[in-house]
C-alpha cells in the first residue's frame, strides 16, 4: 500500500511539472485536467488488446473465436496505433498525411470476429511500415491515426486510414518577417524579388510555425503521451470569411488562404503572398484551430497544402488545411515497457 502512494505522489508530481512547464500563452489549446485513473485504465484497455491480437495471431486456428462491434474495433485499433506508436511529444517542421482503405467482413449482428480484427490489424501496421520505409528521411516519425467507417457494403466494412507522419525537427517560431514572401505552395519557394527558399513556400512556413507554436513540453522520460477519440476535418479555406475585411477581392477574404478566378482574377499579386498576408493566416489558422477543437479534446497536428485546382468550373488557388484533435492520456510506463514504439521493420 505504502509502494502505491509513492507511486501516486510521484506521478502527481511529474504531471503537475509537465501541464506546469508547457508555455500557457503560446499552448491555449493544452489545458486539460487528466484524470490519472481513467488514463491508466485505457492505457491497461489498449494492452489487453494488444495481447489478445497478438494470442491470435499465434494461434490462428484456435475455434473459440469472439466478436466485437464494429464502434468497439475501430477504437481499439485507433487506439492501439496512437498508443503503440505515435510521436506526438516531439517537435515537428513538416507533416505528410498518408491514406488508405481497408475492409472487414461483418456478420449478421453488426459484429466483427476477432480473428479478422487481428489480420485487420497486420494489414494496416504492413502499410505503415512500406509508407513510412518509402519516405527518405531518417528524421520522419509516425504521429497519429484517425480509423474512419466509410460504410458497409455488401457485408463488408470499409476503413479508411488517415495517417500523420512528420520530419522531426524544430523550426523558430515567431511571426513572418520582411523577408517572408512566399508562393503559396508546390514548394516554389520566395516571391517578390527574393530568392531561394525552393522545396518551401507559404502552406509549409505557416505549417512549421503553427507546429512549433503547438509543440511539445517538457519531455520525463517514463511519462507516455497518447491520444483516443480521434476528430479530425479538412478545410477548403473559403469557410471562415475575415471579419475584418468587407471587399471580396482575393486579398486575406477568409481566415485561411482562398483565391478565385471570379473575384478579380488570379496572377502574381494573389499567388505571393506577403508577409502581412502571412501573419494574416497564421492568426486565422490559430482561431479557426480553437473554433473547430471539440469539448474534451486537444489540437494535435496540422498539415497544410498549397492547391491549384479546378472547383465548379472555375480556377482556384487554396490552402487545404487538415486538422487532427484527440482525446490526451498521460500515463507513466515502468521499466519493462517503452513506448512510443518507431514503426521500422
Amino acid at each position: 500500500m505504502k509502494g502505491k502512494i509513492i507511486t501516486g505522489i510521484i506521478l502527481t508530481i511529474l504531471l503537475s511539472c509537465f501541464y506546469g512547464c508547457k508555455k500557457e500563452e503560446n499552448h491555449l489549446l493544452n489545458h486539460q485536467n487528466v484524470n490519472i485513473e481513467n488514463d491508466l485504465q485505457v492505457k491497461n484497455m489498449i494492452l489487453k488488446f494488444k495481447d489478445r491480437m497478438k494470442y491470435l495471431k499465434q494461434h490462428p486456428a484456435i475455434k473459440d473465436v469472439g466478436t466485437m462491434s464494429i464502434k468497439d474495433a475501430i477504437w481499439y485499433l485507433e487506439s492501439d496505433f496512437n498508443f503503440t506508436y505515435g510521436y506526438v511529444n516531439l517537435a515537428y517542421r513538416k507533416m505528410l498525411t498518408d491514406t488508405a482503405d481497408f475492409v472487414i467482413a461483418v456478420n449478421n449482428d453488426q459484429t466483427v470476429n476477432e480473428m479478422d480484427v487481428s489480420a485487420l490489424y497486420d494489414e494496416m501496421l504492413t502499410h505503415l511500415i512500406d509508407y513510412y520505409n518509402s519516405v527518405d528521411n531518417g528524421n520522419l516519425r509516425f504521429n497519429s491515426l484517425k480509423l474512419r467507417d466509410m460504410g458497409i457494403e455488401n457485408n463488408m466494412l470499409n476503413l479508411r486510414i488517415i495517417a500523420s507522419f512528420g520530419f522531426a525537427n524544430s523550426g523558430q517560431d515567431g511571426v513572418f518577417g520582411s523577408n517572408d514572401y512566399w508562393y503559396y505552395g508546390y514548394g516554389l519557394g520566395h516571391c517578390g524579388n527574393i530568392e531561394e527558399g525552393d522545396g518551401y513556400d507559404a502552406a509549409t512556413e505557416l505549417e512549421r510555425s503553427l507546429l512549433v507554436y503547438y509543440g511539445p513540453g517538457a519531455n520525463f522520460g517514463n511519462v507516455h503521451i497518447f491520444y483516443t477519440d480521434i476528430f479530425d476535418t479538412t478545410l477548403v479555406g473559403n469557410e471562415f470569411p475575415n471579419p475584418a475585411d468587407d471587399a471580396l477581392d482575393n486579398n486575406m477574404d477568409y481566415l485561411l488562404f482562398y483565391c478565385s478566378e471570379s473575384v478579380g482574377g488570379i496572377g502574381e499579386d494573389e499567388a505571393c503572398l506577403n508577409p502581412e498576408e502571412m501573419n494574416h493566416y497564421r492568426n486565422g489558422t490559430q482561431e479557426v484551430i480553437n473554433l473547430l477543437k471539440p469539448e474534451g479534446k486537444l489540437f494535435i497536428t496540422c498539415d497544410i497544402d498549397g492547391i491549384n485546382e479546378i472547383e465548379e468550373d472555375e480556377a482556384i488557388i487554396h490552402h487545404s488545411t487538415y486538422l487532427k484533435y484527440g482525446k490526451r492520456h498521460v500515463v507513466i510506463i515502468n521499466e519493462e515497457e517503452y513506448y512510443p514504439i518507431d514503426m521500422v521493420k
